[in-house]
């Protein structure tokens, strides 16, 4: 085989790859249900920040995740409090979308579910989300203040 052929088709497998990895991290963790179009189009931002949160959540990319948690919550809680937090979240599964309830036009509760990977484990959850300088963020579910370290 020539040099030419062998470049060529180490080349072509290196792209192969990279695609592979590619596909595999553009695989979605999220579904929706909520099937109520008004509600899908007001909320078009919402639901795109939520895919993308549990999307990054799913995949354990809590670096990624943290960015869409709450200003003053990120404030009181350093990103390595955060990954500690989070760190028994180790099961794969998949998240789904079931409603939107809007309490007011800056804060929203989205009531999902969560399937694990074997479908042995289902369980219900809500989320709030709040509208900050028009960008939607969730809100932890901890109420901890962090003590100083000392």
């Amino acid at each position: 085989m020539n040099n030419k052929l062998k470049l060529f088709l180490s080349v072509l497998f290196f792209l192969l790859i990279m695609m592979g990895c590619a596909m595999k991290n553009s695989i979605s963790f999220v579904k929706l249900q909520e099937n109520n179009q008004t509600v899908l189009e007001k909320y078009q931002n919402l639901i795109q920040r939520y895919r993308e949160y549990w999307n990054y959540f799913s995949k354990k990319d809590f670096r990624r995740a943290y960015d869409y948690e709450l200003p003053y919550q990120r404030f009181l809680h350093p990103y390595s409090w955060y990954q500690e937090f989070n760190r028994p979240n180790d099961q794969s599964y998949t998240i789904i979308l079931l409603s939107i309830h809007p309490l007011n036009d800056f804060t929203a509760i989205l009531n999902s579910k969560y399937v694990s990977e074997d479908n042995k484990t289902v369980s219900f959850f809500k989320d709030k989300w709040i509208l900050v300088n028009g960008r939607w963020f969730h809100k932890m579910k901890t109420s901890k203040i962090p003590l100083p370290e000392e």
